[in-house]
C-alpha cells in the first residue's frame, strides 16, 4: 500500500512513482459516503476532488491515511481495504475487472 501526492511533481512528464496493472476497469465515483470493506486485485485510487479517509487492514490492525486532491493511492492484492468519504469526493479507481 503506498499513498502520492500528485501536487508534488515538481518537473514536467517525470514519473513521480509508476505502477503496473492488467486494467479492465476505471470507474469514476462521485460520493459522500463509505463503501463497504472489500479485498480486489491490485486498485489505483485517484481523489480528483474532495478529502478521503483510506483504512486498510495490516496484520490485525487498521491503518488510516488522509487522501486529498491530488493524491493517489495503491492499493495491493489481497490486502482489505474501506473508503470513508469527508463530505463529497470525487474519486478515479483503476482496478481489474472481476468475473464470478
Amino acid at each position: 500500500m503506498r499513498k502520492i501526492n500528485s501536487n508534488k511533481l515538481s518537473k514536467i512528464w517525470h514519473d513521480l512513482y509508476s505502477s503496473t496493472i492488467n486494467v479492465r476497469s476505471v470507474d469514476l465515483f462521485i460520493t459522500n459516503e463509505s463503501c463497504h470493506w472489500h479485498d480486489n486485485d491490485d486498485e489505483i485510487f485517484a481523489v480528483l476532488n474532495g478529502m478521503v479517509n483510506m483504512h486498510y487492514r495490516k496484520e490485525h490492525q487498521v491503518i488510516i491515511i488522509k487522501l486529498n486532491s491530488g493524491d493517489v493511492f495503491f492499493g495491493n492484492e489481497g490486502t482489505e481495504h474501506k473508503i470513508y468519504s469527508i463530505g463529497e469526493a470525487r474519486i478515479l479507481i483503476i482496478k481489474q475487472l472481476q468475473f464470478e
